[in-house]
């Protein structure tokens, strides 16, 4: 159950087209995505559902209309290069997040935060990059295929903290290939190919 007096965020995408040179990734999209379930973003590869959250995220340009109720978001990419010589808790002075989030995050993820970020796993730079976006105290988060390199606890976390902020009312958006992996949630699956 949603937290009383949560307001529903909203996203409303309309005739949305994006090219890189001839190539159409997206054309003419309309959609409206709501808070009220956790929205999992699904199709094959190459349909376009990076392209479209990075639309969504204001990262690159796009042809048609996007319009919000909210005015933050955080976006966690499906790659991200991060600084290799920092320590872990020194990267999270960075920028503003919610700290006690952060050590929760980390001691779930079981990422030592006196580590060097090149000490670590293709799985824990992962776990780096989900507590980054986490840990941001915003009303909507999109994540590109999350899960990638996480083991089963790992994901685990992940779900629960999914979880916790939609019961507080927050927007999700996951664009994913393993769907199953979030059957115990209240979902609603988006199949970008019904759009286009």
């Amino acid at each position: 159950m949603l937290a009383m007096n949560t307001k529903l965020w909203q996203i409303e995408i309309a005739n949305l087209t994006k090219k890189y040179g001839k190539r159409v990734i997206l054309k003419n999209l309309s959609l409206t995505i709501t808070s009220d379930k956790i929205n999992l973003l699904r199709g094959h590869n190459g349909l376009g559902k990076s392209t479209l959250l990075q639309c969504l995220a204001g990262l690159i340009k796009y042809q048609g209309l996007v319009t919000t109720n909210f005015s933050e978001l955080a976006y966690c990419p499906e790659r991200f290069i991060l600084p290799e010589y920092i320590l872990v808790r020194d990267l999270f002075t960075l920028i503003p997040l919610n700290q006690t989030l952060v050590s929760g995050l980390l001691t779930r993820f079981k990422v030592d935060p006196r580590l060097r970020m090149k000490a670590l796993s293709k799985g824990m730079h992962q776990k780096i990059l989900l507590t980054l976006t986490l840990a941001r105290e915003v009303d909507a988060y999109l994540f590109d295929e999350p899960l990638n390199g996480l083991d089963d606890e790992a994901i685990q976390v992940f779900v629960d903290a999914i979880n916790n902020l939609y019961l507080q009312g927050k927007m999700i958006i996951i664009a994913t290939h393993n769907p199953s992996c979030f059957q115990s949630l209240n979902i609603k699956t988006i199949m970008l190919g019904d759009y286009l």
